[in-house]
């Protein structure tokens, strides 16, 4: 699987239809699950392909609340799951590390 062509054109697939590049849209573009994801995003290859893409959802619902209009709850809502997603994984990492890093929870 070529991650990095796969997510150029989802990326570019939802910047044509105006659409949300959502995380779940990447997966379902990706023909993954979650745990399988969840292993792109360790894997030195592709974690920083999947973190700029992360980086973009990001973006996305920065620029659209920026401007203002109709939605804007609705966006504060999504970009705060994306913010708690982020802080949650990086508080497992920390735990993993105090057990011996992430070699220890496989």
């Amino acid at each position: 699987m070529k991650v990095a062509r796969v997510l150029k054109e989802y990326a570019a697939d939802c910047e044509r239809e105006g659409r949300y590049p959502s995380e779940a849209g990447l997966m379902l573009r990706l023909g993954v699950g979650e745990e399988e994801y969840r292993a792109l995003c360790e894997r030195e290859d592709t974690a920083p392909l999947l973190e700029r893409a992360r980086l973009g959802r990001v973006d996305w619902l920065e620029s659209r609340i920026t401007r203002g209009g109709a939605g804007i709850t609705g966006l504060m809502s999504v970009l705060r799951r994306e913010d708690a997603a982020a802080a949650e994984e990086a508080r497992l990492i920390i735990r993993m590390e105090g057990l011996g890093g992430p070699e220890a929870a496989k």
